[in-house]
């Protein structure tokens, strides 16, 4: 029921929300497309949407993706403060931060000065730097975003020593004996063949081998020059070759 002097008519425009007009209605429509922060376009999106077509609170909040609390707190704001309190900086930025982004810079610099002598600063020495500096513990992700907000990546070492001549490694190179060389494709294939020929020598000298009635090898047993010559594919001298037994 209607409280005495005022009607229902009157009630539905006191809950109409209305935008104090602060700005041109072309000002606000092109600041709300093209303001560079998201929260400050979607502030803008509900002082257009109060100023062209005043309604209901939960209207506009529908309209716009919002909370009804949402469009009473910008439009309050808006209408008793103007402009400034819609260009706000926001929530984001460093409230947390254990250092200032100066301090930080002052803090990294020796460790700048050691990678550009071409010494590798780890991030344990960083870390635990960083904690005496700091007096408490941290945890490892904050030495790496530490390290990013400052254009540190992981490197492998250098592939030269800072020190280094080259004068000197061209003439080493030079007078580098032959004999620790890489050996050519002649020199590999001969030495297969030398240890295809001793594989085989190895076999005919397991097969040569008699055990005795307890199962113990006794030695080697005789066995023709030629046959042997023959199955290690070598050619059989012309004087006599005497064998030699011999025992384990």
């Amino acid at each position: 029921m209607d409280g005495p002097g005022e009607t229902r008519g009157e009630e539905a425009m006191a809950r109409v929300t209305h935008a104090t007009p602060h700005l041109p209605i072309a000002e606000v429509k092109s600041r709300m497309r093209t303001d560079p922060h998201a929260d400050r376009r979607q502030r803008w999106l509900i002082i257009y949407n109060a100023s062209i077509e005043p309604l209901a609170a939960s209207e506009i909040a529908r309209h716009c993706g919002v909370s009804k609390a949402t469009v009473h707190a910008v439009i309050s704001r808006y209408n008793r403060l103007g402009v400034s309190t819609i260009e706000t900086p926001g929530k984001g930025g460093r409230r947390r931060q254990y250092l200032t982004l100066e301090e930080e810079q002052e803090f990294l610099a020796p460790f700048f000065a050691q990678a550009e002598s071409g010494e590798i600063a780890t991030v344990g020495q960083i870390w635990h730097a960083f904690e005496q500096r700091v007096g408490r513990t941290v945890d490892d992700s904050t030495i790496y975003r530490l390290l990013q907000r400052h254009g540190w990546r992981k490197l492998m070492p250098r592939p030269r020593h800072p020190k280094s001549d080259p004068e000197t490694q061209e003439q080493f190179k030079k007078t580098f004996p032959p004999r620790w060389k890489q050996p050519s494709l002649r020199e590999r294939q001969e030495m297969s063949a030398q240890c295809s020929s001793w594989r085989k020598t190895k076999a005919v000298l397991a097969a040569s081998v008699a055990p005795n009635a307890v199962g113990q090898h006794l030695g080697c047993v005789p066995m023709p020059r030629h046959r042997w010559y023959e199955s290690t594919s070598m050619p059989m001298p012309r004087w006599p070759q005497p064998w030699v037994r011999w025992s384990r």
